[in-house]
């Protein structure tokens, strides 16, 4: 006698599931002399992490928060920025790089590459609402999702661990689709700032 359709989804999601769990036991497994330890946790799409030489830790999320932790062991972290009302977060776009000034806190700068919630030329927050970030714009062939661009800002961290003085330093980079946005922040050797985009295709 044939199986039912139910019993033969049934029998595939049960062999996906062991799979999955495989996976997820192989990941787990680490080379002899390793271990993996939870440093920071409570974290919502964190999307990097930079140190100060004076012990701080600055954790950027996607939706355009900035916190600041005093070190690994600190349970209370401070939250420096709030750019949510003025960031897009949707997709692969949001607050995507961060980086300190090379002679932080001597200089206390904190550099954001972001993608601004509203069109080229725009003022945010044009997309999102006070409680939802998501663009919300529609999506056809002819239209494709929202236009948005990029945007390189600096903030002063005050001695009170709040960012002021927002300078925009670049902005205008177009993208049209949710992915192959923004990204990298950094400084080389040298001091140079360096600002990483992608594509902007879908």
């Amino acid at each position: 006698m044939g199986l039912t359709v139910r019993q033969l989804w049934a029998i595939l999601l049960a062999a996906a599931a062991t799979l999955l769990l495989a996976a997820v036991a192989a990941a787990a497994d680490l080379p002899p002399g390793h271990h993996a330890e939870t440093v920071l946790s409570g974290l919502q799409n964190p999307t990097a992490i930079r140190f100060s030489s004076d012990g701080r830790i600055f954790v950027s999320e996607q939706d355009g928060q900035v916190f600041e932790y005093d070190g690994f062991s600190d349970p209370t972290p401070t939250l420096v920025a709030d750019l949510r009302a003025a960031v897009l977060d949707d997709g692969e776009r949001g607050l995507l790089g961060m980086a300190l000034d090379p002679d932080f806190p001597d200089r206390p700068f904190l550099y954001l590459l972001y993608s601004p919630a509203a069109p080229p030329g725009g003022t945010a927050p044009t997309y999102g609402t006070s409680t939802s970030y998501y663009d919300g714009c529609s999506q056809t062939e002819t239209v494709g999702y929202c236009l948005s661009s990029a945007q390189l800002v600096r903030l002063r961290i005050s001695s009170d661990s709040q960012a002021t003085d927002e300078k925009v330093l670049v902005n205008g980079w177009c993208g049209e689709f949710d992915s192959h946005s923004i990204g990298t922040l950094f400084f080389d050797s040298k001091d140079r700032l360096y600002a990483g985009a992608g594509d902007g295709a879908d």
